[in-house]
């Protein structure tokens, strides 16, 4: 992944980090260790599909999977149309 992405991706899981309170209630709120939030803050590891898809619940949808997961946006977008499409069957 590109540094501009990274830097993006760090930024959206310091706020998720902010709304939850810290670094470490983030990291219990979706099950991770807080060390590995850390490695995310500091660029040294990425979110997946499903740890972006828990941090937009426990944010409430404030940090979006979208800032979350770049390098996946073929996919989230996928999946949000269809999402749209079930809710509105």
């Amino acid at each position: 992944m590109n540094e501009e992405l990274k830097s993006g991706v760090s930024r959206a899981v310091e706020e998720a980090a902010k709304i939850c309170g810290s670094a470490s209630a983030l990291a219990r709120a979706v099950n991770v260790s807080s060390v590995f939030i850390s490695r995310v803050i500091g660029g040294e590891k990425d979110v997946s599909l499903e740890l972006g898809i828990e941090i937009e619940k426990v944010t409430h949808g404030r940090v979006r999977i979208e800032r979350l997961c770049p390098k996946d946006r073929a996919t989230v977008e996928y999946l949000s149309r269809r999402v749209q499409l079930l809710e509105a069957a």
